[in-house]
């Protein structure tokens, strides 16, 4: 796949975009390592990592849904699967949800292990187009653990 590849300070993961369809800019999580940002319709996927938080997958995941949850009414896991990622186990959720009435969609990778965690987080709003969902699942598809 051609395109442009983004790797975190952290050297855990690597991101594979497409700098026709994402820009990179800074992440609105304090603690993150990049935006990718869809140039058509602004929608952004975050990612954060850290070195070394030694936590189970489990309780990482919990952490997660509770931040969304406090975040938007009716948070709920449409899809929750294990997916293999160079050999390892990637928990791969489909959430929906609504805040102030609009209902929106995220789709989170989620890895725990020795050397620390990785989030990569996008959420769109339900309406987005067929074409942005798809493009985002792309981009999903183009993320990497070394």
């Amino acid at each position: 796949a051609s395109g442009e590849v983004f790797k975190p300070a952290s050297g855990l993961y690597e991101l594979r975009y497409d700098p026709a369809k994402w820009k990179l800019a800074s992440s609105s999580f304090p603690d993150g390592d990049t935006a990718v940002i869809h140039v058509q319709t602004q929608i952004e996927l975050n990612a954060i990592s850290q070195k070394a938080a030694r936590t189970t997958i489990d309780a990482f995941k919990k952490e997660f849904v509770e931040s969304l949850q406090q975040q938007g009414s009716e948070t709920t896991i449409k899809e929750e699967k294990v997916i293999r990622v160079n050999e390892k186990p990637v928990t791969s959720l489909t959430m929906s949800g609504k805040t102030e009435g609009m209902p929106w969609t995220v789709r989170a990778l989620l890895w725990a292990g020795e050397a620390g965690t990785i989030k990569v987080i996008a959420g769109y709003p339900d309406e987005a187009p067929q074409t942005v969902r798809d493009e985002m699942e792309t981009l999903l598809n183009g993320f990497m653990i070394p």
